[in-house]
């Protein structure tokens, strides 16, 4: 039981970091298209897909938006949705770790 409350703290640790780095992103260089794809592929596993795939689904809609814009030339909209996209791919990455931590726990299997 002492390893499933360290891996959530741990999980929940990562979760606050990425929240504070959204928050301070305005006064640094912005994430790219790039950086949201790159945090939704390595989101996109079985264990996200099976305990966050509503998040997951999420930051892949905003990052189709996020193109759109690029698209439109309004960078501004287009570098704010794939900033968001990111978040929410390691919002749902940590998530899904998190609750297939506490199943694990709840079976008694570590």
């Amino acid at each position: 039981m002492k390893h499933y409350y360290r891996v959530v703290f741990s999980l929940l640790g990562m979760l606050a970091a990425v929240q504070a780095l959204s928050a301070c992103s305005a006064g640094t260089q912005p994430l790219s298209l790039a950086s949201a794809e790159e945090a939704i592929t390595q989101a996109s596993t079985a264990t996200t897909q099976r305990y966050a795939a509503a998040d997951l689904a999420q930051a892949k809609d905003k990052l189709a938006r996020a193109r759109e814009a690029a698209e439109e030339g309004e960078n501004g909209e287009a570098r704010r949705l794939a900033e968001q996209a990111t978040v929410d791919a390691r919002y749902a990455e940590v998530k899904a770790e998190a609750q297939h931590t506490q199943a694990l726990a709840e079976s008694g299997t570590n």
